[in-house]
Formats: structure tokens, C-alpha cells, sequence
């Protein structure tokens, strides 16, 4: 990319282009470095609890007595807990990116799906409810109000019974089918409803209406997640699953639904049933291996569902658990780190490397102690560990600019240190002797590369006036201290 920048073949244009595309590279690598570097720690909610208390969060302060609620833990999803919260008149807006609450909130609800700048986004199913908001408004905010549809058409305004609500989610993806179905999108969904709202269907018939349309208009498709052909039974289920979501908070009271109690419900659903409801066979549920190695990660799926069987150990996956190898056969997780990194690609060539031969390689090249002591198979088990870790190292030696740790600064052999400079003596280091001169250009080009500057304007504090150091001081030393 910066060789791209740096010729002179590019013309301007071309070289805005290129200067975009690396910033969003750049925010990308940052968004994939902040991710790996922070996952959401196990006592988060205790944690969040905790916070909460010690800024006394939770008493009404301020004009409008505003304060936050206590932590709420959902038993199931907390999309189920959110929308039932909103339907039970417990809150008056969702602040969620998650576009699948407002087919489930009637025409007057309002989600708040973008609220991390100045600018919010608020979406409804019904832009007479949006209109009504913004009436509320001051004349210069109504005049920054931008109204549009992100798909053109809304789809889910007028439309008030609950599973045709889930059939439409299902149709065009949601969370229990995120692809939705091949051969049906939000402009036929839309133009669908709009005929059957014409002829006057309501509840059970619009149901049934859209649940017709789908075999007529649905195609087969190649996508790992899609309903292989049209099967009445399970978009039945899937609606299901999405209408009876238990919107209770994790507790030993019972379930909770959005509307009425579900008196039936399949056997893959037994956990969503209540004291009155019935279990019934419904489609055929089978076990998938899962992410795991050890059996923990099993859950349960569909077998209408797309589904694969592991190429080398057989064992049944479903398609959110399967990964493809380079030969483009499915594997499980276990299975397909083996066939990736191991240097015994499949279980015959592991059975064929002799176990005198691991415990030679184990004791001489990793030093392992007391390996006499070892039945064969934990022989097997500890060798396969130290020959995956061997190959994740290869690999990771093979990037050209990885990402390392601060760690790596001091420690380890990742980087070598060429002169230390000491910034009170200016440019003098130009001239010690233990500096190779080829390094000079590199290092003068490095510092320039500190010597930009913000935007005369850009705002840093929530003061009025910013004080006259952030215009004196680089950039990158701003950010850094800001982090």
C-alpha cells in the first residue's frame, strides 16, 4: 500500500483511493487487535455491579432525575429479556444495534441502533411513530432530521401479530436463521404483505398466507446455513423459537413469553416450555460435537438443518461448528487443527509414528522429564500438544509484521536494538559512533512520521476552549496519552 502512495504512476484520484482503503485496513487491524486484547471477562456482570455502586449509578441525580438500573442477568438471551421489558411497559425506548427487537415491539416502539456520537440513529417499524418523536423536537433539531429506510421498504409496519412477525424475521434473517431464506427479500416480503394488508387478512390467515408464499417464491441455495428445500414443519420451529423466547431474567421462577404462555412446542424447544405446556416429538434433533475437544461444547440442532459429518473422526456437526480444509472436506474443530498444523496429517500417519520414536523426540528436542513413566497413549496426547505448539510458532514467524506484545520490546529475540537516543541532546545521535548509517534514513523518516499535527478546530476535552498544548504537541503523543 505505501509503495502504492509513494509512485508516481498514481494519479490524484488513484492515490485518495488508495489512501482511504489503507485507512480503513488500518481500522480494521485496530478494531481486530482491540478484540484479541480484551475479551469480556467471566464476573463481568459483578464487575459492571460493583462499578455501578461505587459511582452511585443507581440513585435519581440531576434535573431530570435520571439513574441506572441494577445488572440483569437473562436465563436464555437477553434479547428476549430487552423486548419483554419494552412490551410490559417497563422502558420506553431500546438503545441496541440488533435490528430484531422492532418486529417484535409493535409499530410504536423506537430502538436508539446508533448511539456512540452526536449524531443518533433511531429506527421504527412505523415512520408515523418516528414522526410523532421528532414533533417533539425544537425547530433547529427537526431540520437535521434525515428519515430513510435501510432497505427501501417497512417491511414490518402495520404488521401486529406476533408469528407472522417471526415468519417475516425468519424469511429475511434474523438471530434463529441468520441467512434467511434463499429467493426472498425485504422488497418481495414487503410487496407480499402489502397485497395480503389489501385483501384484508389478519393474524391466522396473514400467517398462513406468508407461510404459502414462501414455498412458491423460496429457491434452493448453496449457503451453509440455508433450509436445504421447503420444509412447512421447520420454519414452523424457527418461528417458534423466536415468538416463545423466554423473556424472564435468570431466577427459579418460570418461564415469561412476549404474549401467551405456548401450550405446545417441539422437543428441540423443551427448554423454553412452562407447567402447561406439552412436548411433542417434531422434527428430528441430533447432537453436534461443537467448537470443544473434550465434549463440553456439544449442543443441539435440526437435522432438516444443512448438517456435515467430520471426513475423520464421523462425528456430526452442525454448520455454524464445521470448518473446511484446504482439500474441501468438513471437519470438526479437533479434527481440522490436526489436519492443519499437526505434521501427522490424519489418524492412520499419528497410528504409524512409533511411540519409542515421541518419546525420543520429547525428551531430546523438548525436554521432557520422567518420560518413561507414561502410558502410550498420554505419550501420544503430549507429543500431538508440543508438535501443534511448534507449528502455531512456524506460523506465526512466517508474518511479516506481526502484532507483539509491549513485552517483546525488552524480552525475547523479536527486536534488536540499534542506539538509544536521548532526546535532551537533540540530534546528536546522528553521530554515535555504535550507530550503523544505514539505519539513519529509516529512523529520521520514523520521527517525522510523530511530527503531525491536528486540524486547527479539532476538539480534545469537553471544555469550551481546548488548552493551546494540544496545538503544540504531535498527534501521536496525544493519542497515546489519551488510550
Amino acid at each position: 500500500m505505501t509503495s502504492r502512495l509513494n509512485s508516481d504512476g498514481l494519479t490524484a484520484a488513484e492515490q485518495a483511493s488508495a489512501i482511504s482503503e489503507q485507512k480503513s485496513l488500518e481500522t480494521k487491524i485496530k478494531q481486530a487487535e482491540t478484540q484479541s486484547t480484551n475479551p469480556v471477562p467471566l464476573r463481568f456482570p459483578a464487575l459492571l455491579e460493583a462499578e455501578l455502586e461505587r459511582v452511585n449509578a443507581h440513585n435519581p441525580i440531576g434535573k431530570y432525575r435520571g439513574y441506572v438500573g441494577r445488572v440483569t442477568i437473562a436465563e436464555f438471551q437477553a434479547d428476549g429479556v430487552i423486548a419483554g421489558r419494552y412490551t410490559s411497559g417497563y422502558c420506553d425506548l431500546i438503545a441496541s444495534t440488533d435490528a430484531d427487537f422492532l418486529g417484535f415491539a409493535e409499530d410504536n416502539c423506537i430502538s436508539i441502533t446508533s448511539f456512540k456520537s452526536s449524531n443518533l440513529i433511531l429506527s421504527s417499524t412505523s415512520k408515523d411513530t418516528l414522526l410523532k418523536a421528532f414533533s417533539f423536537l425544537s425547530p433547529e433539531s427537526t431540520a437535521k432530521v434525515h428519515l430513510k429506510s435501510p432497505f427501501g421498504h417497512p417491511i414490518f409496519e402495520g404488521v401486529n401479530d406476533l408469528r407472522t412477525c417471526g415468519l417475516v424475521g425468519v424469511m429475511i434473517g434474523c438471530d434463529v436463521f441468520l441467512g434467511g431464506i434463499s429467493g426472498v427479500g425485504p422488497k418481495k416480503v414487503f410487496s407480499k404483505l402489502q397485497e395480503i394488508h389489501k385483501i384484508g387478512c389478519i393474524n391466522e390467515d396473514m400467517y398462513k398466507q406468508m407461510i404459502d408464499y414462501v414455498k412458491e417464491v423460496s429457491k434452493p441455495s448453496k449457503s451453509k446455513d440455508a433450509i436445504p428445500k421447503y420444509n412447512k414443519q421447520l420454519l414452523n420451529m424457527l418461528v417458534d423459537a423466536k415468538v416463545y423466547e423466554p423473556t424472564n431474567e435468570l431466577s427459579n421462577v418460570g418461564c415469561t413469553y412476549l404474549s401467551s404462555e405456548p401450550l405446545h412446542l417441539p422437543a428441540y424447544l423443551d427448554e423454553f416450555k412452562c407447567g402447561g405446556t406439552k412436548i411433542e416429538d417434531g422434527l428430528l434433533v441430533i447432537k453436534c460435537k461443537g467448537q470443544g475437544t473434550d465434549g463440553s461444547a456439544c449442543h443441539k440442532f435440526l437435522a432438516a438443518e444443512t448438517n456435515h459429518k467430520c471426513k475423520d473422526c464421523g462425528s456430526q456437526i452442525c454448520v455454524f461448528c464445521c470448518l473446511a480444509s484446504n482439500d474441501n472436506k468438513y471437519r470438526c474443530f479437533g479434527c481440522y487443527i490436526a489436519k492443519a498444523m499437526l505434521p501427522c496429517t490424519n489418524r492412520d500417519d499419528r497410528e504409524n509414528v512409533q511411540i519409542n520414536a515421541m518419546q525420543f523426540e520429547l525428551k531430546d528436542k523438548y525436554g521432557f522429564d520422567h518420560i518413561d513413566e507414561l502410558t502410550a497413549q498420554e505419550v501420544v496426547d503430549i507429543w500431538e500438544a508440543h508438535a501443534l505448539h511448534c507449528e502455531i510458532e512456524k506460523l506465526a514467524n512466517s508474518i511479516k509484521f506481526p502484532l507483539l506484545p509491549i513485552s517483546s520490546l525488552t524480552a525475547g529475540d523479536k527486536w534488536q536494538e540499534l542506539c538509544e537516543i536521548d532526546f535532551s541532546l537533540g540530534g546528536s545521535f546522528i553521530i554515535n559512533p555504535n550507530l550503523d548509517k544505514t539505519h539513519i534514513p529509516a529512523i529520521l523518516e520514523l520521527m517525522a512520521t510523530f511530527v503531525t499535527f491536528y486540524d486547527e478546530g479539532t476538539k480534545h476535552t469537553k471544555w469550551q476552549q481546548d488548552d493551546p498544548v494540544y496545538a503544540a504537541i504531535p498527534k501521536v503523543f496525544i493519542n497515546f496519552a489519551s488510550k
